[in-house]
Formats: structure tokens, C-alpha cells, sequence
């Protein structure tokens, strides 16, 4: 469900997850990088900072509306959709 795919709400972040286990995104104007992971039911992801800390998330899904649960209690909430490829940019000569 999440390979290659982004989840974002449109304005504040953006996260892709990447085939392999790759994240990179954008929260807050900030780049972000890590890995994810899936573990049954839960979701998985370190994001790389000073001190890396694993953090996991039950999924509550809905259409393409994805809810980042923790004890019960929503942590983040976004849209899932295909991550858009590339069109390379041609340089003017």
C-alpha cells in the first residue's frame, strides 16, 4: 500500500516511500530522509536527525485517506497517492 507512494495533506508535508525502504519528504519546509518499514499492522519510520528514533504507528485506512494512529489516538492523517514521476526538464541551448 505504501511503496512508491505519498502520503501529504497538501500544505504542510509530503512524505514518499520508497520501494526500497527509502523515505524523503518535506515537513514544514524542512527536507526530510529516513527509512520505513511495515510490521503486521503497523507502520514503522526513523526519521534521520541528531538522535534517530523509530517511531510506529497502527494504520487505519479509508479509500486513500490514511490515519497514523498511537494509542489509539491519531498521530497523523494524510491523502495516499502514487508518487508523480519525473519529467526530466530540458535546458535551453
Amino acid at each position: 500500500m505504501f511503496i512508491d507512494h505519498e502520503l501529504g495533506d497538501g500544505v504542510h508535508y509530503a512524505y514518499q516511500f520508497r520501494g526500497d525502504g527509502a523515505l524523503t519528504g518535506f515537513a514544514m519546509g524542512k527536507e526530510i530522509h529516513g527509512t520505513w518499514r511495515l510490521d503486521g499492522n503497523e507502520f514503522c519510520w526513523m526519521q534521520r536527525k541528531f538522535t534517530a528514533v523509530e517511531e510506529c504507528f497502527e494504520v487505519e485506512r479509508r479509500g486513500n485517506q490514511i490515519r497514523f494512529l498511537r494509542d489509539g489516538y491519531e498521530a497523523l492523517s494524510g491523502n495516499l497517492s502514487p508518487i508523480k514521476a519525473q519529467v526530466p526538464t530540458r535546458v535551453p541551448r
